[in-house]
């Protein structure tokens, strides 16, 4: 399965992260997407009721990629214009 990670970033930039808690738990607060809209966005694990601890680790790791992939291509463009902004000081 191939992954874009510019998809994957868009796609995190789409996801609410909330501050909430489970009904059980009382005062415990958590910080996070919800189950719903994380299978929503995603479409990953086996329902919209629960989230797997290796899901938001994979699409971490490839939202990493996808930030650095644009800090690379920003710093190879300012290189590029660097010479001519001296050049015009």
């Amino acid at each position: 399965m191939d992954l874009n990670p510019q998809d994957i970033l868009t796609e995190i930039d789409q996801l609410p992260t909330l501050e909430w808690n489970y009904i059980a738990q009382g005062l415990y607060k958590h910080i996070g997407p919800i189950a719903q809209d994380f299978a929503q966005i995603f479409a990953l694990g086996g329902d919209n009721t629960t989230i797997t601890t290796v899901d938001p680790a994979g699409i971490a790791l490839v939202g990493i990629e996808a930030l650095s992939d644009d800090l690379t291509h920003n710093k190879q463009k300012s290189l590029h214009f660097r010479p001519i902004l001296l050049h015009s000081l």
